[in-house]
């Protein structure tokens, strides 16, 4: 083995350390917190957190750090925070984390700054004190010691949206047990570190956005920019900017790419917020889904089929779709679904008055072929908000067209108001099922056309088709 080479940048412990715009030379600096809401016609959007790793094994999996939001709301003012104090880490073993994080703070705000020119801004911005890979047994190491990624959406009091992404670090450090070759990718790396100070974070960005397929770090794993990084968005209407900064590539201990059972992926700075002008009625939240299967068995979720989800500020008139083709459910796949829909529909009417619905859609859910049969499978949530603010929740529209068991047709144009009139018998592989559950609260409610529960080898599973979820919160 030969010499340790060392390279590192090290900014003065008392430094200010400059932002690095991305995508643009002036820093966006924080406007201070509001000390009261103030309600606008935006609707804002933010999220961030630390790091996350993801693995196989489950304890080398770690959650969102420090994981912060804001749902959409129309209030500036508002200000949520999360932090880890202590130290965690991803264990090789019992006493060498092959990851330590420490000191993780988010943060995710609106606000409102007229004198600096900000009409409304959404902001998330994620700290890390200190992160460590590797440094086992003498091997290579790599920390980042106060790295800070912010993005920030706003608008100006001239109706201008902007997006921003920006990162800084107070150090970079790379510990290789050996030189790399002179011109290689891991070379140019070594060098974007050494003597760049607090702008090291930028160089080391330059250098792995020229490698798009990540930098290979013998014996610890590949290092790159994660899809995504330094993305904005500026159109008439809304402005986004999320910035997800690095990813490694932990190779484990046996340090081979290909056996992915020691294999870790660790993501590093996360920062997103969203700004949207026309929220000036309400704010909306919901989802259609055409299907989805909760096995108990010890299958594990489908996830949903077909779904469309409602932004914040509503669709402006116009219905959007998702379309799944079709999707088997069961633990044998005994039940076929398709044409499965998710759409979603809003709109901000003056004077405070506003409406939103979410609907979702199967065309034809089949048991076995023939043991059961629906046709025309619909579940519609309606949400209605007057000029006083208050709402009111309908599921008209929901329906199934025809049902048959056995190939024999027992119900047609089925809606909630006839629906427990519907008497089917005994169905083979079906131990119950439920048609139009709903559920309302004070400003929305949710419905599912059907729920059918089979009884299977490994459990029950439940199908539940023509989901609606529809929501319009005042701020």
């Amino acid at each position: 083995m030969g010499p340790i080479t060392r390279l590192r940048s090290r900014a003065a412990a008392l430094a200010v350390t400059a932002g690095l715009a991305l995508g643009g030379a002036v820093v966006l600096t924080p406007a201070p917190a509001q000390a009261a809401l103030a309600e606008t016609s935006f609707g804002f959007q933010a999220t961030a957190y630390g790091a996350r790793a993801l693995a196989p094994q489950a304890d080398l999996t770690l959650p969102r750090v420090a994981f912060s939001y804001i749902y959409c709301t129309r209030l500036a003012g508002r200000t949520t925070q999360n932090s880890l104090e202590d130290e965690i880490g991803l264990p090789l073993n019992d006493q060498q984390p092959l990851v330590k994080v420490n000191s993780v703070t988010s943060l995710t705000r609106s606000y409102r700054a007229p004198k600096r020119g900000i009409a409304g801004a959404s902001q998330g911005t994620s700290r890390i004190g200190s992160i460590v890979v590797g440094g086992i047994d003498g091997g290579p190491e790599l920390s980042f010691t106060g790295l800070r990624t912010t993005s920030t959406a706003w608008a100006t009091t001239d109706g201008k949206l902007h997006a921003r992404n920006q990162v800084s670090a107070l150090d970079v450090d790379l510990v290789l047990p050996e030189a790399p070759a002179t011109g290689t990718p891991l070379d140019d790396l070594l060098h974007a570190i050494k003597d760049q100070g607090s702008a090291a974070i930028g160089q080391v960005i330059d250098v792995l956005g020229d490698n798009a397929g990540g930098i290979t770090i013998p014996g610890l794993g590949r290092i790159s920019l994660l899809k995504g990084f330094n993305r904005r968005g500026v159109g008439r209407t809304t402005a986004y900017a999320s910035s997800f900064l690095i990813r490694i590539q932990l190779f484990g201990q046996d340090q081979d790419e290909s056996t992915l059972e020691d294999n870790i992926e660790l993501n590093i700075g996360r920062s997103w917020a969203r700004i949207t002008k026309g929220v000036r009625s309400g704010v909306m939240a919901g989802v259609g889904v055409g299907g989805s299967e909760t096995n108990r068995g010890g299958l594990g979720n489908s996830g949903d089929i077909g779904w469309k989800e409602l932004p914040c500020e509503g669709t402006r008139g116009k219905v959007r779709t998702r379309t799944a083709r079709s999707a088997e459910f069961g633990d044998t796949n005994q039940a076929t679904a398709t044409g499965l829909t998710g759409s979603s529909y809003g709109v901000q009417g003056r004077r405070g008055k506003a409406v939103a619905w979410t609907r979702g859609t199967v065309s034809r859910f089949e048991l076995n072929g023939t043991d059961l049969v629906l046709e025309g499978v619909v579940g519609r949530a309606t949400v209605r908000q007057s000029s006083s603010g208050a709402v009111s929740t309908s599921f008209a529209g929901s329906r199934i067209d025809r049902i048959l068991v056995g190939g024999k047709v027992k119900a047609r144009d089925v809606t909630p108001a006839n629906a427990s009139l519907v008497r089917l018998g005994t169905i083979p592989g079906v131990s119950a099922i439920r048609f139009f559950v709903r559920d309302t609260w004070r400003r929305g409610g949710n419905i599912t056309a059907v729920k059918v529960t089979l009884t299977e080898a490994t459990g029950t599973s439940t199908q539940n088709l023509g989901y609606a979820r529809t929501a319009i919160k005042r701020y």
